[in-house]
């Protein structure tokens, strides 16, 4: 393994040292770097999101991106390469991860001013729409994979713990009313958390459930 002289933590250290073992062992080095290279370019568009001029269009981007290429980072890790349509079952898979990713986090970004999908909600049934047609779409591309149904089902139902989780949370901003997700943030902090509680608490639940 390549001598590291780098001064940092010890997690720091421990990142850098896996990442060059998975780089000098996994079957595909060449597509791997070009996807790190991708998950990288998106990371560093992800600081326009502090941009009160940003696109809804250009969040949804940087959101797919953040959420696939991480996700797709994991296939290079198995034993075989991975075929276009698994890649790309695990781009949309990511994408749905972190799409619910951010709305776990709506108070925290809306505080620190950071643009997502999530708290940009103008309509969430609007938003609901869009969540329930990336799922189905996922959905499609796994049953199109080369596996045993059962397999496939398998994964189908452990990913409902990520989209029933968000669904929930959409739910209750649904029964809010709210025409702006700013609007509750701003002047009912607490409201807000208490439902964010439950919604996580439900999503363990869930996630209990399918694994049991």
């Amino acid at each position: 393994m390549t001598t590291l002289n780098f001064i940092g933590t010890s997690q720091e250290h421990a990142f850098i040292q896996s990442n060059t073992y998975l780089k000098n062992n996994i079957l595909d080095p060449e597509q791997y770097k070009k996807t790190c290279e991708a998950l990288y370019n998106s990371q560093i568009c992800s600081t326009t999101q502090s941009d009160s001029q940003i696109t809804d269009e250009e969040i949804k981007d940087i959101t797919r991106q953040k959420g696939g290429y991480s996700l797709m980072l994991c296939s290079f890790y198995l034993d075989e390469i991975s075929s276009t349509l698994e890649q790309q079952c695990w781009y949309h898979i990511g994408e749905i991860i972190q799409l619910n990713d951010d709305l776990f986090d709506i108070y925290k970004d809306c505080n620190d001013k950071i643009a997502t999908l999530a708290n940009r909600i103008h309509d969430a049934y609007a938003f609901h729409h869009f969540f329930t047609s990336s799922f189905k779409n996922i959905e499609k591309e796994i049953w199109q994979l080369p596996y045993p149904n059962k397999s496939k089902q398998y994964l189908i139902n452990s990913l409902k713990c990520h989209f029933y989780g968000g669904a929930i949370c959409l739910r209750f901003l649904n029964r809010l009313g709210y025409i702006h997700l700013r609007i509750l943030i701003e002047n009912y902090p607490n409201t807000f958390i208490r439902h964010l509680i439950l919604f996580c608490l439900f999503n363990f639940f869930l996630s209990f459930t399918y694994k049991s």
